[in-house]
């Protein structure tokens, strides 16, 4: 009997013995655990901080806007590197004088097309005088067109290559046409040129009293003279 109460004694003190233990592990744990700091955010793998204050994030330059910046520098490349335009026409006029195997002079008025191209129209009167036959001395007048070919250069000097050409309205039968090279100095012009104006004529030949017929004879003039002129 007394060993049965010594036994019934030993299990009680176990139990007691565990039952206390098994508080004392509970009560460490919640301990721990409402003691434990937060855990810290990890950092972050490209170096930068893992919070932004508010003051830094107003500060922050504004995002880079590829479309928007293509935008705005388009109109400016467009207005730089824009062709000029080609074909601007202007009014302009000429007026010059040639000496040599005749005398004659030009005025003609137009417009410039091109900064390489004038083309005008007005009159040209050439006297025509021979120092041997007298008679053969006359003047023409003509109504002509007055291409004219420049070369632009950035200095004051325009090389040019000009051509005239009408009807006469002193013959009713008559050409003139005319070629000149030269150059333009800001709006002086000096330059050499070469004329002909060609006539036909009709004469009537009779054989005796009576009328034979009719026939045409071409006859021309030709001169090459210094030229001197302006431009306007």
């Amino acid at each position: 009997m007394n060993m049965n109460k010594i036994l019934f004694s030993l299990v009680l003190v176990c139990l007691g013995t565990m039952e206390a233990s098994a508080q004392h592990v509970l009560n460490s744990e919640l301990v721990a655990f409402t003691s434990e700091n937060p855990a810290a955010p990890s950092a972050n793998t490209l170096g930068f901080p893992a919070t932004i204050s508010t003051q830094e994030a107003t500060t922050l330059d504004a995002p880079y806007n590829l479309e928007s910046t293509t935008k705005a520098e388009a109109p400016r490349s467009r207005q730089r590197y824009a062709p000029r335009r080609s074909f601007s026409p202007r009014f302009a006029a000429l007026a010059d004088i040639g000496i040599g195997g005749a005398f004659d002079m030009n005025a003609t008025l137009g417009a410039q097309l091109f900064r390489f191209f004038y083309l005008g129209g007005g009159l040209n009167t050439t006297y025509w005088y021979d120092g041997i036959d007298k008679e053969g001395n006359h003047t023409d007048v003509n109504l002509i067109i007055n291409p004219r070919f420049e070369i632009p250069t950035p200095s004051i000097v325009t090389p040019y290559i000009d051509f005239k050409t009408g009807l006469a309205v002193t013959h009713s039968h008559s050409t003139y046409w005319s070629i000149g090279a030269g150059v333009q100095i800001k709006q002086f012009v000096v330059g050499l040129g070469f004329s002909v104006q060609t006539v036909r004529e009709r004469y009537f030949h009779y054989y005796g009293e009576y009328l034979f017929g009719d026939i045409y004879d071409y006859s021309s003039n030709e001169s090459l003279t210094l030229r001197f002129g302006m431009k306007f």
